[in-house]
């Protein structure tokens, strides 16, 4: 058999002839679900595989999976696959498809019920058909029949571990030493979203797991369950996607949902089945992600690889999110695309790429050499030396590919559905695309960012290039912002073996000091003050504050010299004079200090509690001072000296101001008819005032204003007006005015 084409005179090592590739025995991977395929074990005597032994692969592997020793990728694979042939009554898998339940249900009515598993969930059908059967039951109108297709995974390589710290940065890693050393994620952490691993099973004994696996379902029907694994790729998989250590969503249920066998062989109609179970079987109102880390290359469109991708896009319908590995058959500069991956190209679902932190080990980030590309992939994540869980107790080990890459963003998707429970599969996808760092890839003539073949029917490819995304994705939590400046940093106080310094914000601090000999050292404080003891006196230090915040040091820091003090001030106790009333203005003297030039400043105390603002030497008394005791501290402080403080003695209990109420007079001509106006300035400031005028020392009724019009009632009387001023923090006073001589 001749080989495959060459692309730019070289031949592609992803598409090795047959003389090119070791030959390999298998056994076929049409899988076991459960009784109904029991007589394919029986008659094949393949236990736990299902149908007829594999046939020797005379076609290329294609991997989606892993990279294995000596970059000889592996993982989940489509395999052109030479099956032994059959007789006219042996029965195949097939994947039975129509418009609805009903017609499904209709079509598959006259088969024995032993030969058919229905999905109602999907609206599909498994059935075991011998050829004849099948073509006549696909001539029905309305009804698709299609062949079970082929999924494969295998093991990986190890290689030196890349954290998860890369989703929460910000900017590109270049190289390790620019990183945080910390994965910032929710506190919500994943909980209470189920994550469904369709893969090879999860063995549920890694501590990585503890407490938050569940028994799911096994489409392939191993008697181990699907909480168990012995190929290794699922519960890497789930490692990635929500280990406590390992993975992004660390408080998520983990499902596993067996859908391949202990050499990483699954199929179309396993995959459909496990997608049916989780539609049925997942709890109402709980938020779920489906990870898909398998699948295979369709040059022909195939039927069965058709059902499975809308079986896919079925599920996202439901409100499940997806995420699939787009594929990992790149190398060099032939990269090809995920939209001829299958079931990578379900438009619905998130179609996750490969991303390298060491693009040709120049510390620049790019596409993982192996990850498929083009516009079928939604975002890169990281997929090379993720650390992720082994089985029965092995060390855990740095794996590479696509398939786990999707889980990183299996795990971040559970992330934002633990605190948007409520979103649609479609609103996640859009939360984590804004959330994703754009413009963080290379695109280098080495590492082309975007797909550059497309294969046609044959095992030929043709150059064509296919725009990707510049998008990497990130956590959906914020990471913490970079602390700001400390505000007000000052030398508050100081003795001969201490200073102290103060600051109004933030509650956390790192001060280093250093001076007088010693080493530079730092300390960091929760609180606004801190006190530097064990110094030597007369020495000048030198302290810096530097803003901390969960571990993070703010870019902007203050820097302050202060002198250890040898001296003691001459202090005075402080005295006031002036009215203690309402209005009245208290004068603070802080008697003489020294040595000279000492600088004062006072804090003014209403009954022992400091007065916001009140720190000039005068004092003016308000209302709020009413009953209380007015006092003064003055504090006094000179280079060189312990700042000191001194208090007066509490004067006696504020009382009420007085009003300045004048004797109101009367303005206006004093006839009927004519209007009289009460007249006078009351003080201090706005004085609330109300009036009443008299008829010859009667009350007049209504006549209450400033003013009054005479009538003709008052004729031969006198007039007169009460004022009354009421203010807050004043005795309210009245006071009338002299009468009037006698209305004519």
């Amino acid at each position: 058999m001749s080989g495959p084409p060459a692309i730019g005179g070289v031949t592609p090592p992803y598409l090795r002839t047959h003389a090119e590739s070791r030959m390999v025995a298998f056994r076929w991977c049409s899988i076991s679900h459960r009784s109904r395929r029991g007589n394919h074990m029986a008659r094949n005597g393949s236990y736990g595989f299902g149908r007829a032994a594999f046939a020797v692969i005379s076609a290329t592997v294609l991997a989606l999976g892993c990279v294995g020793p000596a970059h000889a990728v592996t993982g989940l694979a489509a395999m052109a696959i030479t099956a032994p042939a059959t007789t006219a009554t042996e029965t195949e898998t097939y994947i039975v498809d129509a418009a609805t339940l009903a017609a499904l249900n209709s079509a598959v009515a006259p088969l024995p019920d032993a030969d058919v598993e229905v999905l109602p969930e999907l609206g599909k059908a498994i059935v075991d058909l011998t050829a004849a059967q099948a073509t006549r039951l696909d001539a029905t109108p309305g009804v698709t029949v299609a062949a079970d297709e082929i999924l494969s995974l295998a093991d990986a390589q190890d290689s030196a571990p890349w954290n998860l710290d890369r989703l929460d940065q910000s900017t590109p890693s270049v190289g390790v030493g620019t990183q945080l050393g910390q994965y910032w994620y929710p506190h919500s952490a994943g909980s209470g979203v189920r994550i469904y691993i369709v893969d090879s099973g999860v063995w549920a004994g890694h501590p990585d797991f503890a407490g938050r696996i569940i028994d799911g379902y096994d489409a392939i029907g191993q008697l181990e369950g699907p909480t168990s694994d012995c190929n290794g790729h699922g519960t890497a998989v789930a490692s990635a996607a929500a280990g406590t250590v390992n993975g992004a969503a660390k408080l998520a249920t983990i499902v596993p949902v067996k859908v391949a066998d202990c050499l990483g062989h699954a199929s179309t109609s396993a995959v459909i089945d496990g997608l049916n179970w989780i539609a049925a079987s997942n709890p109402a109102d709980t938020p779920a992600a489906i990870n898909i880390s398998l699948g295979a290359l369709d040059k022909d469109g195939s039927a069965g690889y058709a059902l499975m991708e809308d079986a896919v896009a079925t599920i996202v319908a439901q409100g499940f999110f997806v995420s699939i590995a787009a594929g990992n058959e790149g190398f060099g500069d032939a990269v090809p695309e995920a939209c001829q991956f299958s079931p990578a190209r379900t438009p619905t679902a998130f179609t996750a790429g490969a991303a390298d932190a060491w693009l040709d080990e120049a510390g620049v980030e790019g596409r993982a050499w192996f990850s498929n590309a083009g516009s079928c992939v939604d975002a890169f994540a990281p997929g090379v030396n993720i650390m992720t869980a082994s089985l029965n107790g092995a060390p855990d080990a740095p794996r590479d590919g696509t398939s786990f890459g999707a889980p990183m963003v299996t795990g971040l998707a559970a992330l934002h559905l633990a605190d948007h429970a409520s979103d649609t599969p479609q609103q996640t996808t859009d939360a984590l695309l804004a959330s994703a760092q754009t413009g963080a890839l290379a695109d280098t003539p080495a590492r082309r960012l975007d797909s550059t073949i497309h294969y046609d029917s044959s095992t030929s490819a043709s150059t064509v290039v296919t725009p990707s995304p510049n998008l990497l994705v990130r956590t959906p939590a914020p990471v913490p912002p970079t602390p700001g400046a400390v505000a007000n940093f000052r030398s508050s106080a100081r003795t001969a073996t201490s200073l102290t310094f103060a600051w109004d914000e933030p509650t956390d601090v790192r001060l280093t000091i250093e001076g007088g000999g010693r080493a530079a050292a730092f300390v960091n404080v929760a609180g606004t003050e801190h006190t530097f003891t064990g110094l030597t006196g007369t020495t000048t230090y030198t302290v810096t504050a530097t803003a901390l915040s969960d571990g993070l040091l703010g870019a902007t820091s203050t820097t302050l010299a202060a002198i250890t003090s040898v001296g003691i001030l001459a202090t005075a106790t402080p005295t006031i004079s002036g009215t203690m009333k309402v209005g009245y203005v208290l004068t603070a003297t802080a008697g003489v200090w020294g040595p000279p030039t000492v600088t004062l400043r006072a804090q003014w105390y209403r009954s022992g509690v400091a007065i916001a603002g009140a720190t000039a030497r005068t004092y003016k008394v308000g209302p709020a001072d009413v009953g209380k005791a007015i006092s003064v501290r003055v504090t006094g402080s000179r280079a060189g000296y312990t700042t000191a403080t001194s208090a007066s003695s509490a004067r006696t209990v504020v009382v009420l101001g007085s009003l300045v109420a004048p004797t109101p007079t009367i303005s206006g001509t004093r006839r009927s008819g004519y209007t009289l106006t009460a007249n006078g300035i009351w003080g201090p400031g706005a004085v609330a005032l109300t009036y009443r005028w008299y008829r010859s020392g009667v009350p007049i009724k209504w006549a209450t204003a400033k003013t009054y019009r005479l009538t003709y009632a008052d004729r031969f009387d006198t007039i007169r007006v009460r004022v009354t001023g009421i203010k807050t923090g004043y005795t309210g006073v009245g006071r009338y005015s002299a009468p009037t001589v006698r209305i004519p």
